[in-house]
């Protein structure tokens, strides 16, 4: 854990330790630093004043494991119903280098600050509190408990044989403590342990520190982003002469369309910025996010449309950032973390309510009786009392029970609601592919058809020609001088050449017999176009894959009249 076993020897059987007695290979350089301290401390005396904050800041990080967090919040309860009155003394009485909501998750944080409220408690002399720590190590420490209660006194090197060489700063830390609960002592040697623990710790917080702390502002980068944005802005104004900030309304549109999916109101991320969505604000914040990204890369160049998305990301992490500072000050409030219990100025007080009396209702008899055998009658209501609170305590479970099930069952509703409108979207793209997979079907049935049907008599295909004259058709695809040739004999059909159309407008397509796709003579990007087009004016098509005009004639009146 934190020195090899030979070193841990030495250090203590050895009275006067020097660093001299160890070798250079022996040992590494972590645990150079350890002997130095230690030795420092043995000659300064100092080994039993060691400062004991950073023990108890692994303790408190250590203690949460997964198991217990999942039963924590039955914990919070039992805990609170002992220990109300008390919260906010506890919360208040000791803080341990960093407040929780800074290193956990939302729900991890809450869980971690109570926790420290019953440490503190169990500091401060609170039996509940202690006998509460103790259970919870016995219950989620089975193992770590069974080998630790053995010992009557514990020694720095007991505590790195329970670590099992390698569990690090958080398990000892948690031995050392948990030995205080379980009344075992500790040797010298635990003092000189504490030490070396709380050096881990300050340089760990100073480590977060120079992460977390925010770099001082350059003024002359930032005033270089303010004006860039400016003639940007300008730029957009001039050319345009309307909003300026069409991406960035793009991105926070798609935000939220997405919040709503969620659940979640369409002001979620409004409600939670210091400042408006107006010209001004949007303009500040696209300049935070040009001046951001110039820090990051120095001297690149990015776009308008760029510093748009940036600046929405921005704001969107922003309004979340937000949410979650306002829902750490109000569970702050809630567990009495932030002194506004005592707030001089709240003009709420909890005397308001007094329990009424009330007035008897027992009946001259009764009370006589209960006159007579006044034992009897006391032990009588008790039972009564006790018999009515397990009854409500079992309600109130069976109420929970009943209330934990409606929102299972509700979150289970909204994940199907939302795999069926999947599915509904999955059937409708496989309906309008199964349409064209039948329209290829019986356009590869009638090549073989018509490869093997006699020729039509000239006579026939002079009535096919005028039974399909007026039909209103659509030929997409095919050479233009085909097309010369078919519409001196249709002149009143309409034939597309797909190298034409960048674009496709559907509405070309509407109110037509059908639609023919020539695919010997076709791009394919345009195809794809008229196929959605079809798609969804639900317009009958097929396919041609000839150029011989007979059989071409054959095959539409074959479609449409036969």
């Amino acid at each position: 854990m934190f020195v090899s076993d030979e070193l841990m020897g030495k250090l203590l059987k050895s009275t006067n330790i020097t660093t001299e007695d160890v070798e250079e290979d022996e040992i590494n350089e972590r645990s150079i630093r350890i002997v130095k301290r230690a030795e420092a401390l043995k000659k300064a005396g100092k080994w039993e004043d060691a400062d004991r904050s950073g023990v108890e800041y692994y303790f408190l990080k250590s203690f949460m494991t997964n198991d217990l967090y999942k039963d924590f919040p039955v914990i919070i309860n039992h805990f609170l119903k002992h220990c109300s009155d008390k919260v906010q003394k506890y919360m208040a009485a000791w803080w341990y280098s960093s407040d929780e909501f800074d290193i956990y998750t939302m729900d991890e944080a809450v869980k971690h600050k109570v926790f420290r409220a019953i440490y503190n408690g169990a500091k401060l002399g609170d039996d509940y509190c202690r006998k509460l720590i103790i259970y919870l190590y016995k219950t989620y420490f089975k193992k770590e408990y069974n080998q630790l209660k053995r010992y009557s006194k514990l020694s720095m090197y007991d505590v790195y044989d329970l670590c099992e060489n390698g569990s690090g700063y958080q398990k000892g830390s948690r031995i050392l403590l948990m030995a205080d609960f379980l009344n075992i002592k500790h040797d010298e040697t635990c003092s000189c342990l504490s030490a070396v623990i709380q050096e881990s710790m300050e340089r760990e917080t100073r480590n977060y520190e120079k992460i977390t702390d925010p770099e001082p502002l350059n003024e002359d980068l930032y005033h270089a982003s303010a004006i860039q944005v400016n003639v940007w802005s300008d730029q957009e104004l001039q050319r345009r002469r309307k909003y300026p900030f069409r991406e960035y309304c793009k991105i926070m549109e798609f935000a939220i369309r997405t919040l709503r999916e969620f659940g979640l109101d369409e002001d979620y991320i409004f409600a939670h910025l210091d400042d408006d969505n107006n010209f001004d604000a949007i303009t500040q914040k696209l300049t935070q996010a040009l001046y951001t990204l110039w820090e990051f890369f120095p001297g690149k160049e990015f776009s308008f449309e760029e510093i748009q998305h940036a600046a929405a990301i921005r704001t969107i992490m922003e309004g979340m950032y937000g949410a979650t500072e306002d829902l750490k000050c109000e569970i702050d409030v809630l567990l009495g973390d932030d002194g506004y219990w005592d707030n001089p100025q709240q003009k709420f007080s909890p005397d308001f309510y007094t329990e009424p009396k009330k007035k008897g209702n027992k009946q001259p008899a009764e009370e006589a009786k209960a006159v007579e055998n006044p034992k009897a009658a006391e032990e009588e209501a008790v039972k009564k009392i006790a018999k009515c609170t397990v009854g409500n305590e079992e309600l109130k479970r069976k109420i929970n029970e009943q209330e934990r099930m409606i929102h299972d069952l509700q979150k289970q509703c909204r994940e199907q609601s939302k795999e069926s409108q999947k599915m509904e979207q999955q059937l409708l793209a496989w309906e309008n592919e199964r349409t064209e997979l039948v329209a290829l079907r019986n356009f590869v049935y009638q090549m073989k058809i018509e490869d093997n049907d006699p020729e039509v008599s000239e006579g026939n295909i002079e009535s096919m020609k005028k039974a399909i004259a007026d039909k209103d058709i659509i030929i997409i695809g095919g050479h233009i001088n085909w097309h010369n040739k078919l519409r001196r004999i249709f002149p009143k059909w309409t034939f597309l050449l797909t190298e034409e159309f960048k674009t496709v407008d559907g509405k070309m397509l509407e109110n037509k017999d059908k639609v023919y796709f020539f695919t010997d003579h076709m791009n394919h990007t345009a195809y794809e176009k008229f196929i959605v087009a079809c798609r969804e004016r639900n317009i009958e098509f097929g396919y041609l894959a000839t150029i011989n005009k007979n059989q071409l004639i054959q095959r539409v009146y074959e479609d449409l009249c036969d």
